[in-house]
């Protein structure tokens, strides 16, 4: 049985899959009918991948990755008990990219994806799941090299972003 999440810490990642799923450039780049099958590619835990092999890596991306961030807060608005949540959550987005592109047409394919998702999350925060309010890139696109392939990320691309949210 799925457990439902609660409370300050795991309803705002219960949001942010939700408003992420239903962003029609993921549905797009995961190759989902729909919200429901999009969200299958949005994990609120890491999972092993070290343990996967090549084909199952492939059929799991591209994902998003989601956790509770740094910070969080309730600030109370309201007598007698009105309270409004903030913070931010964690997000890595992850793909690997297909081999016969050169490394140029990979680094590109992997970002204009990230960036349509991008756009449209600007476009859909406030109106529904959860009303993100900063958008920050926390690293740079980790790109395939030695080191990563040696670990078993084959020609994976990560990027990572930190969505600050209120209300």
């Amino acid at each position: 049985m799925a457990v439902t999440p609660t409370g300050p810490i795991s309803v705002p990642l219960a949001a942010a899959r939700t408003l992420l799923a239903s962003l029609s450039a993921w549905q797009t780049w995961c190759g989902a009918e729909d919200a429901a099958e999009a969200a299958e590619f949005i994990h609120l835990v890491a999972f092993d991948q070290q343990a996967l092999s090549d084909e199952d890596k492939l059929a799991a991306r591209p994902l998003i990755a989601l956790w509770g961030g740094d910070n969080a807060q309730a600030d109370r608005i309201a007598d007698p008990n009105t309270w409004s949540d903030s913070g931010d959550i964690d997000m890595a987005i992850v793909d690997l990219v297909g081999e016969q592109e050169t490394a140029e047409d990979q680094y590109l394919t992997f970002t204009n994806n990230v960036g349509a998702v991008m756009d449209e999350l600007r476009a859909a925060s406030g109106i529904g799941a959860l009303n993100v309010t900063v958008i920050r890139r926390t690293s740079q696109v980790q790109e395939p090299n030695e080191q990563r392939r040696a670990e078993g990320h084959i020609n994976e691309y990560e990027v990572r972003y930190s969505l600050e949210y209120e209300g």
